[in-house]
């Protein structure tokens, strides 16, 4: 598969792509990368960030929408994408 161009978005640093529709031509960019999901009961719960005595302790975990999150709210949103691509 080749790419009209080489911009593509990092993984998880786009979010699902609709969050950056207003900066951003969506349809100027090769490919998008989405944010990874699981099921919910998969994600860490709060508080995720500790401040310790050496430092900081991070488990940030799987914080997404679930699979069927994105399969109802972010999936209508990627799918003209996703079919461009077929």
């Amino acid at each position: 598969m080749f790419f009209s161009n080489p911009i593509l978005t990092a993984s998880g640093t786009f979010g699902y792509g609709k969050e950056f529709e207003q900066l951003t031509d969506l349809n100027a960019l090769a490919a998008s990368s989405r944010r990874a999901f699981a099921e919910a009961a998969l994600r860490n719960a709060t508080p995720r960030i500790c401040e310790t005595a050496s430092g900081m302790l991070n488990s940030i975990g799987l914080e997404n929408v679930g699979v069927e999150g994105f399969e109802k709210d972010k999936l209508p949103y990627c799918a003209p994408a996703v079919r461009a691509c077929s």
